[in-house]
């Protein structure tokens, strides 16, 4: 984004987050310049305020609620749905995967995991929505993801580039 950035001659970019980041994008404060366009995604806060800033500031849309689908066919469990869970309590995050075996090492790590991090209030509520899904065969795995349209989709597959055209 910073090497987009300096291409396109654009001399300011904030890296800041919260409705009062929208805020402060939308209308200036003494340390940060008047945005003419606000990008990225957030929170039902932030959601909010982009929609009352948007009568006189450009925005990118509204953002949901955050949601990742990890398609997982080695041994290797990583926990990266977790980061997507501590966002809002409303996100959501699939694991996906043939092998049984997998899906079941990735509900221990998460049972295990999550009690660790800082924002267990949030997690309380979205580890509800945090799916497991065996799927019978790839196709299986290729429909589901093309179904769900996943704001975030994680290909960890010795052979993720199968995927691409379908």
């Amino acid at each position: 984004i910073l090497y987009v950035a300096k291409l396109l001659g654009i001399k300011n970019v904030y890296k800041v987050g919260g409705a009062q980041a929208i805020f402060a994008m939308a209308y200036g404060t003494n340390t940060i310049k008047k945005c003419l366009k606000i990008y990225g995604p957030g929170n039902k806060y932030v959601t909010e305020a982009k929609k009352i800033i948007s009568e006189h500031t450009a925005i990118d849309m509204p953002a949901g609620p955050s949601e990742v689908m990890v398609i997982l066919e080695n041994e290797n469990i990583v926990d990266i749905a977790i980061s997507q869970l501590e966002h809002d309590p409303n996100s959501r995050a699939f694991l996906v995967s043939t092998n049984k075996n997998i899906l079941e090492k990735g509900q221990h790590i998460f049972d295990k995991e999550y009690k660790k991090l800082n924002r267990k209030n949030i997690l309380e509520t979205s580890k509800n929505n945090m799916y497991f899904v065996k799927a019978n065969n790839r196709e299986d795995v290729i429909k589901f993801i093309n179904t769900n349209a996943p704001e975030h989709l994680i290909l960890l597959d010795d052979d993720s580039t199968s995927y691409i055209n379908k």
